[in-house]
């Protein structure tokens, strides 16, 4: 009978076919695992799904979230996200100009000594020498200290004076103007690093203005976030002489 053929047949077909599935499973459960912690590769592929949903998360298509070598850049700030938190670091800016003025005129000088609370630090001699280079020692110190507390007073600035102790041989003076601040550099030490050590001293959210021609107090000053007036700026800006 053809019919009856047909029908043991097909009952063979599939008996072979469930057989074959329970060996595929069999096969896959006996399989090593694959990289980065995948399990047996089989029909089911269940393994592979939870490492592809683990890369797949809500960051992972944002270009930011990958680094230039395909890996994670947020992992490198800790395993604790303590990076993820860090806020920028806050450096210092000089003091603006209006527009239109430029950084080496009188203009400059003018508008910087007259921004309230900005820390005024100044190269005493450098500015001393500039304006009386004849005058004796204490009475340049005298001259430029005065001047400074009349800015003070006038402008509200907060100006503290760098002497070099080393080029000291007189008395020094027992009281200081009230609205300056006077240093003087330990005998061994230059005015010009007292002078930027103050400046890294000084929180980033002061404005600071640094008074010298010196270069390397300049470059230094700029390196730091504070505005530069060179002596001669100073001296034409108080009208000293």
């Amino acid at each position: 009978d053809l019919a009856a053929v047909v029908d043991a047949v097909e009952r063979a077909a599939a008996a072979s076919a469930g057989i074959a599935a329970a060996l595929a499973d069999v096969a896959g459960a006996l399989r090593p695992a694959g990289p980065e912690g995948e399990g047996p590769r089989g029909r089911t592929g269940e393994r592979r799904s939870q490492v592809t949903d683990r890369r797949a998360g809500p960051d992972a298509a944002r270009p930011d979230a990958a680094g230039p070598d395909g890996g994670d850049d947020r992992a490198d700030a800790g395993g604790d996200g303590a990076g993820a938190r860090r806020g920028p670091r806050i450096e210092r800016r000089p003091p603006p100009l209006p527009p239109g003025v430029f950084d080496d005129s009188v203009e400059a000088a003018d508008a910087l000594l007259r921004r309230a609370d900005a820390v005024v630090l100044v190269d005493g001699y450098n500015v001393a020498m500039t304006v009386w280079p004849d005058l004796p020692k204490s009475e340049q110190r005298r001259r430029l200290e005065r001047s400074l507390d009349e800015l003070a007073a006038r402008c509200r600035c907060r100006p503290e004076v760098v002497w070099d102790g080393a080029a000291v041989v007189e008395p020094l003076p027992v009281t200081s103007p009230r609205g300056v601040r006077v240093r003087f550099s330990p005998a061994d030490v230059e005015a010009d690093d007292v002078i930027l050590d103050r400046l890294g001293e000084l929180p980033p959210s002061d404005e600071v203005v640094v008074v010298s021609s010196d270069r390397e107090v300049r470059d230094g000053a700029r390196a730091g976030g504070a505005g530069v007036l060179s002596s001669e700026q100073l001296r034409d800006a108080l009208r000293l002489g």
